[in-house]
């Protein structure tokens, strides 16, 4: 509910107004903020298991 306040809140101040790049920004800020919240950390957890698994097999040489 808070993202879809965030996006009409900025599409409304994109075309109201003549200073478009700030506004499309701002959106596309929130929109990364919001993925990042419902995924980041997942995405984190991923790389470190992969990246573990590689430094093991890299010494391991």
């Amino acid at each position: 509910m808070e993202v879809r306040a965030v996006g009409h809140h900025g599409s409304a101040l994109t075309f109201g107004t003549g200073r478009l790049f700030d506004h499309m920004a701002h959106i596309g800020g929130a929109a990364f903020g919001a993925w990042y919240y419902m995924h980041g950390l997942r995405l984190w957890d991923n790389w470190r298991s992969i990246a573990r698994y590689l430094f093991h097999y890299i010494v391991s040489l």
